[in-house]
């Protein structure tokens, strides 16, 4: 609306085609540049000879004195319990994702957001909740469908997953149908990310925490 203009560029994970990207642009004389990530882990900041203000991301910068916009994983753990908690959900199971180095790209993500939904269970007055947050997993169907099982053998009173993101939550609704128990009305589903895929463009969509990405 300004006139302004922008210009995109990929570098694919590539470290040597992000530099050539750099200097493209530099030598186009932009203004500014925002560096988005494609994990949430930190990252090494960018070499900018000439000062060109950099933000970055999604990916932070591994650099304190860089500027970095962020998702708050965090908080979207605490809003999935809380959001549980709010219809009338007292039992709770948590699916986590991956949360050390070795899970792979978004290992922080899942960390952050099993802290969050652990803390939110911890300060509830709601009677006891179920927290299998001890588990190292992934962000797939496969992995959502085996914890799920493995909380309700655990606790078949549960009447609410929180699951650590929206791949997590579908396979998890898929133990639930297999076993003839209702979605919702006698256990209810929630993910992480809002996307589309999972929450939207399927036969039975699926709650999710929206981050806003």
């Amino acid at each position: 609306a300004e006139g302004s203009v922008a210009l995109l560029v990929n570098g694919r994970g590539d470290a040597e085609l992000r530099g050539k990207h750099l200097e493209a642009l530099l030598s186009h004389r932009v203004d500014g540049i925002v560096a988005v990530g494609e994990a949430p882990e930190p990252r090494e900041p960018l070499t900018v000879p000439d000062g060109t203000p950099i933000v970055y991301a999604y990916g932070p910068s591994a650099s304190a004195d860089d500027v970095s916009v962020v998702a708050d994983f965090q908080r979207a753990g605490r809003l999935a319990v809380a959001h549980l908690l709010e219809r009338g959900c007292t039992r709770l199971g948590f699916v986590p994702g991956p949360s050390h180095p070795d899970g792979g790209h978004g290992w922080s993500a899942g960390r952050d957001r099993r802290t969050g939904a652990v803390a939110e269970m911890a300060g509830c007055t709601s009677p006891a909740l179920l927290a299998l947050a001890r588990e190292e997993g992934s962000f797939d169907e496969a992995w959502g469908w085996r914890m799920a099982a493995r909380i309700l053998r655990a606790d078949d009173r549960v009447d609410g997953l929180v699951c650590a993101d929206d791949r997590v939550a579908r396979g998890a609704i898929d133990l639930l149908r297999a076993r003839g128990i209702e979605v919702g009305a006698q256990v209810a589903v929630i993910g992480m990310d809002n996307w589309f895929p999972f929450t939207e463009s399927v036969r039975l969509p699926q709650s999710s925490v929206d981050m806003n990405l």
